[in-house]
């Protein structure tokens, strides 16, 4: 049996951000929303639907260029669908990354991420943290060049997300690479 509606589905996004300086920090916030509301025959049953997603971010970092970039940054999220069932998640991901000229010779760079997932019907958490880092030497007046890097620092093997769609509420699960390391030789021509 097809249903017609005068309005079968509403979608609303916003967006916006803003960032200042502040001596020698640049800090920033940002916040994503969206709802969107659709009716949907699943079984013959014609439902109504309601998906809302929010998201808010601050971040900070180093302004100045003679400075190592430094950035933080956390973001909150949440999401809801509601329908034939109810489902909600929240989520808390924090983000560092540091990229370091050191003298005119070396730099080091690192990033870091710990994320957060749980499902509030069932309280059930999901979480995974992944480091990585590089030091890198190149003399000004040498072609040869080296880096050692770091993936998987702190060997998660697996990255969990949950996430929500017409028909279903799904658990993802990432393998990862163990622990690796890397000695690169370069030269340039």
């Amino acid at each position: 049996m097809m249903v017609m509606t005068d309005n079968p589905e509403t979608n609303w996004t916003a967006y916006g951000s803003y960032s200042d300086q502040v001596a020698f920090l640049r800090i920033g916030g940002n916040a994503r929303l969206s709802w969107f509301d659709y009716s949907q025959t699943v079984n013959k049953m014609l439902t109504n639907n309601r998906r809302t997603s929010q998201r808010f971010g601050v971040s900070v970092r180093t302004a100045p260029r003679d400075w190592p970039r430094v950035v933080a940054a956390y973001t909150k999220g949440y999401n809801r669908f509601k329908g034939g069932s109810l489902s909600t998640f929240t989520t808390d991901e924090l983000e560092l990354n540091l990229d370091w000229r050191i003298g005119s010779d070396w730099s080091l760079l690192a990033d870091y991420i710990h994320f957060r997932n749980v499902n509030r019907q069932t309280e059930q958490a999901t979480a995974y943290e992944v480091a990585n880092a590089a030091i890198d030497y190149q003399r000004e007046t040498s072609a040869w060049g080296f880096r050692l890097t770091a993936n998987n620092l702190l060997d998660n093997r697996t990255k969990m997300s949950n996430s929500l769609s017409d028909f279903l509420v799904s658990e993802q699960v990432t393998y990862i690479m163990p622990r690796v390391w890397l000695l690169s030789v370069r030269y340039k021509l």
